[in-house]
């Protein structure tokens, strides 16, 4: 991800300062009213003042206004004569670098338009922004191709609002606002480069999965809170919990640290169970649920291959489907940097001390595509099962089989590093 002053990646004009004379007919003449349709317009001039410009539109260059009405853009999609107002400025951008239509969704997002208000002169009557100034904004852009993935998409969203254009004005206006919302929170994340989806930006579920889905198509991989794709609880138990503890058939598994064995993936079964009375006192999980320890086996996550309860040492990750493969949340929840994390904010004065949901929940994960979780889980499988097979016989062999899994799976789950990688590379 790169991040440059207009003016380093663009040729910046603006259009003529004298109102011109009119004519019948000529060369088409625009300002900023024309900006919505820069081919409709009922004003022309001569050849022979046209001639007089230095700098003529060509296909690709892009107009965005720049007085009274500031920030909205047309892009050059014909190549025709085109006369322009100071209203108006001209930017032609390094085609190498940066994609028009990429650069017309960015100066018109959230982002953009901040950029771009820091350097309005908001007392002037009208309001303008000087020719001088635009070159200043700030522009983050990632490398040719994800601007044409992120472009289609935001495409496809304007076309979907401009063919409602007649009739089912609620409809319009639902799908405005939806395209802004995806086209902002894309080119926030463009800019920061960092964890999208914070907190709860939106109470609909269908928001947060096909802005997700959007991400890893254009990046390869989301970056998101780990408490907005899934259910993160504490556990809860009866008190005494003795008094509630069974060994008859009907009762529910009680589960707790003594029934995890070592280096296991799965709680396949409980030594004790907890009446139904009792159950309902606690907290309740489901097969496929995780649960994470906040004591002994700090931080380790297991997943649930049976039904039962959980009490308060316990966290409970659940509703996490949608974005992930058990076998890939697993391996990223054991990750180096993942337990190194969570440790550290559970940590106060040196000591560990709780990890509570909150800590759980302010995880930043990145989650790819199910598809390329399935990839990873493959690779990461297969030394998994090599140090299974070696785990009989040849200590030092084992031990380096173990190390050689957690480098390649820290490598593999590790997406921050492979970004700063990319940004050397692109320098």
């Amino acid at each position: 991800m790169k991040t440059s002053r207009l003016d380093e990646i663009c040729d910046i004009y603006d259009g003529t300062h004298q109102t011109p004379q009119y004519v019948l007919e000529g060369i088409p003449f625009i300002s900023v009213e024309n900006i919505n349709n820069i081919y409709e317009n009922k004003k022309f001039i001569t050849e022979e003042a046209y001639e007089k410009y230095k700098i003529k539109p060509q296909i690709n260059d892009l107009f965005m206004t720049r007085i009274g009405t500031i920030g909205k853009c047309a892009i050059m999609t014909k190549q025709t004569d085109l006369a322009y107002y100071v209203s108006l400025a001209l930017i032609r951008p390094n085609h190498k670098l940066i994609n028009v239509r990429y650069l017309k969704h960015y100066i018109e997002s959230i982002v953009g338009r901040k950029e771009l208000s820091k350097r309005t002169l908001h007392h002037a009557v009208p309001i303008k922004v000087n020719k001088d100034d635009i070159g200043k904004i700030k522009v983050s852009y990632p490398s040719m191709e994800i601007q044409e993935r992120l472009t289609d998409v935001l495409d496809n969203f304007d076309k979907i609002c401009s063919d409602l254009n007649i009739g089912l004005p609620a409809e319009i206006e639902a799908r405005q606002k939806q395209y802004e919302f995806y086209r902002n929170q894309l080119l926030t994340f463009v800019e920061k480069g960092e964890t999208i989806l914070t907190d709860r930006q939106t109470d609909r579920q269908t928001d947060r999965q096909s802005l997700i889905r959007l991400l890893q198509y254009i990046f390869g991989f989301a970056r998101v809170s780990f408490g907005n794709v899934s259910n993160i609880v504490r556990g809860a138990s009866p008190r005494p919990i003795k008094a509630y503890i069974t060994n008859n058939e009907d009762g529910v598994n009680w589960i707790k640290i003594g029934d995890v064995k070592p280096n296991s993936k799965y709680i396949n079964k409980t030594l004790e169970k907890i009446t139904i009375e009792g159950a309902k006192k606690s907290r309740a999980v489901k097969k496929g649920d995780f649960i994470l320890s906040n004591s002994m086996s700090f931080g380790r996550p297991y997943i649930l291959n049976i039904d039962g309860c959980i009490h308060d040492g316990w966290l409970a990750i659940s509703d996490f489907e949608d974005f992930f493969i058990s076998d890939y949340l697993f391996h990223l929840l054991n990750s180096s940097e993942i337990q190194y994390e969570m440790k550290k904010r559970a940590s106060f004065g040196g000591a560990v001390q709780n990890l509570n949901s909150d800590i759980v929940r302010s995880l930043t994960l990145a989650i790819p595509s199910l598809g390329k979780q399935r990839e990873i889980v493959d690779v990461l499988d297969k030394f998994d099962a090599l140090c299974d097979d070696i785990s009989e016989g040849l200590p030092a062999e084992i031990e380096a089989r173990n190390k050689q899994y957690k480098y390649y799976r820290d490598k593999l789950l590790n997406f921050k590093k492979l970004e700063n990688y990319e940004k050397k590379e692109n320098v």
